[in-house]
């Protein structure tokens, strides 16, 4: 901006007895205050500037299911900078300003600073295959109304599949059949679990399928395990021997961490990379 503009840095409704509007840092020697409405005559008897000291967070990776990447942190006041090519974010790295496509997947490396880059986060990773924009489930065991089997495929590992829990419930196998849209070279499959801090529903034994028409099927993995999952509920990532050519698939449970009857996914997707 040229000498003597004005930038708005922030605004507020009701003021009240005290308030205390957060604003981005700023070099400035001049401020203005603009009242735009009052109910009576507005009346101001102390104002002041505070040089709060800023805070550093890690930065967050989301992917959401159309392929848009966006970073955030938990305080507003670092800076983000983030690669795309496997190396570690310096100062000179690009700087995130918004959500960015990364439709066929890769790795995003972030990293915040804060006070002019004197201070900065670990480096976060966050490696993601292919979009799920064209995905669809098309059949499923079970699932629970607060949890239907589309959040298995929405992108969001902060939400889940989960079928009913409790007594009387259908018991394993368990199983959620997608389609993918088109026909898709695929290397593997993953598998997250919930969360949250409740292992419940959590996946042991498992089997893997895949279909080009959704009608005929091959089996490439008929008896899976998730090795120690019920001590380390980590993301899973199991790579087949082969590359094949599928349109839908289907992941089948067929035995808890827990020896329970229900089963909870935040994401199942495919590797295809």
């Amino acid at each position: 901006m040229g000498p003597g503009s004005l930038e708005t840095l922030g605004s507020s409704t009701t003021i009240g007895y005290k308030k205390l509007l957060r604003l981005p840092k700023t070099s400035t020697s001049k401020i203005r205050i603009v009242i735009e409405k009052s109910r009576d005559k507005a009346f101001i008897s102390n104002l002041g500037l505070f040089n709060a000291p800023e805070i550093l967070s890690d930065p967050e990776i989301l992917r959401n299911k159309s392929g848009w990447v966006t970073i955030k942190t938990e305080t507003p006041d670092p800076e983000i900078r983030y690669t795309l090519d496997g190396s570690d974010p310096t100062p000179s790295s690009p700087k995130y300003t918004g959500p960015f496509l990364l439709k066929e997947g890769g790795v995003v490396k972030a990293r915040t600073f804060i006070n002019d880059f004197k201070e900065q986060s670990e480096v976060v990773t966050k490696k993601f295959y292919l979009n799920q924009s064209k995905w669809k489930v098309t059949d499923f065991s079970d699932q629970h109304k607060s949890y239907p089997a589309d959040n298995a495929i929405d992108g969001n590992e902060a939400t889940m599949w989960h079928t009913h829990w409790g007594e009387k419930v259908i018991k394993h196998p368990h199983h959620i059949t997608v389609d993918m849209g088109e026909i898709v070279e695929i290397e593997g499959f993953y598998y997250i679990p919930r969360k949250d801090d409740n292992k419940s529903g959590t996946i042991a034994k498992y089997s893997f399928g895949i279909s080009t028409n959704g009608t005929k099927w091959k089996t490439i993995i008929p008896n899976g395990e998730f090795a120690n999952i019920a001590n380390n509920p980590i993301p899973q990532e199991v790579r087949f021997n082969q590359t094949y050519s599928a349109r839908f698939f289907k992941f089948t449970s067929h035995e808890g961490a827990f020896d329970e009857d229900w089963v909870s996914v935040a994401e199942i997707g495919i590797i295809n990379k």
